[in-house]
């Protein structure tokens, strides 16, 4: 079974996109990512998209706060090992 790691983003692409490409640079395949937006309004969904085929993209259409947006990205992955990913 695969770990998912759940990276959430608001309006910050470029932290989001260098947080992408070092889990990206992990060794292995056992894991998946899902990218979850939380209402940006800086075209970070579009451009997570573009910049990364490879991982699962999700849009929020509004701000639902972080516990509701994690849980999105979880709750559609149907896995039981997730990993939140944030950045204090």
């Amino acid at each position: 079974m695969k770990t998912l790691i759940v990276v959430l983003n608001w309006n910050s692409r470029e932290m989001t996109e260098q947080c992408i490409h070092s889990l990206l640079a992990m060794e292995g395949d056992s894991f998946s990512i899902t990218a979850v937006d939380n209402g940006s309004r800086d075209g970070s969904v579009e451009y997570l998209r573009s910049r990364f085929p490879q991982i699962r993209v999700m849009a929020i259409s509004r701000n639902v706060g972080f516990a509701a947006v994690w849980r999105s990205g979880t709750h559609h992955s149907g896995r039981h090992h997730a990993l939140p990913s944030m950045r204090l």
